[in-house]
């Protein structure tokens, strides 16, 4: 990156290091979620002081390996992100140029960390690279059950006895299909639907519905 540009992440890493600022400069494309935002703050208190990475970005910055490119002898594989956050393709472009024989592969995305992005294409590259055959897609099957609960004779009640049971139900509802293994899939005024890997799980979790619902009455 240019002497100014480093010299701004410098600045923002001895000001803002530990509370998460960086992540837009490492991992656009995950800014929004913020579970892995409140992850990224925690990554960075864990891995440096605000001193320290400053220094590393300042030493990094100062590596230069042009000079002994030509004399890698070894296999090599260059993957590179095309609008990565961090680093331009063209150093990348460079040292497939300049590396005997080395391979370069372009990918689509902005984020820099290998385990952001398309991890399993990247992954898939590597392992190619390292066997000499291409990775095969593993395709998990099951046979998916959808389980729908609506409650009837609902004409009886009045409206907010029905609003209040109905709440009631639809939590116990939610804890009994999180309990056999399912997930919630929607809501259509009285009518739930939840989804199983497996038509049993998604009896038992109708008959545990509907034992409830007997007692509850």
């Amino acid at each position: 990156m240019s002497p100014e540009r480093l010299e701004a992440f410098i600045e923002m890493a001895e000001t803002a290091w530990r509370t998460g600022a960086t992540l837009p400069h490492f991992a656009p494309g995950r800014v929004e979620d913020s579970r892995f935002a409140t992850w990224w703050g925690r990554f960075e208190r864990l891995s440096a002081s605000p001193t320290a990475a400053a220094a590393l970005a300042r030493m990094n910055a100062a590596i230069d390996v042009r000079g002994v490119l030509a004399a890698i002898s070894a296999p090599t594989l260059l993957v590179h992100r095309r609008n990565d956050a961090r680093g331009d393709p063209d150093a990348s472009r460079f040292l497939a140029k300049k590396i005997p024989n080395a391979r370069l592969v372009e990918v689509p995305g902005r984020d820099h960390p290998i385990w952001t992005g398309d991890v399993d294409r990247v992954v898939d590259l590597i392992e190619e690279f390292l066997t000499g055959e291409r990775a095969v897609a593993e395709a998990e099957r099951v046979l998916a059950a959808l389980l729908v609960t609506r409650i009837y004779d609902t004409a009886r009640l009045g409206d907010r006895m029905w609003s209040q049971r109905s709440q009631r139900f639809q939590e116990t509802w939610r804890l009994l299909v999180g309990r056999h293994g399912g997930r919630t899939a929607g809501m259509q005024s009285e009518m739930m639907m939840s989804r199983f890997d497996g038509p049993a799980r998604a009896i038992r979790c109708a008959a545990a519905c509907a034992a409830r619902r007997r007692t509850s009455a």
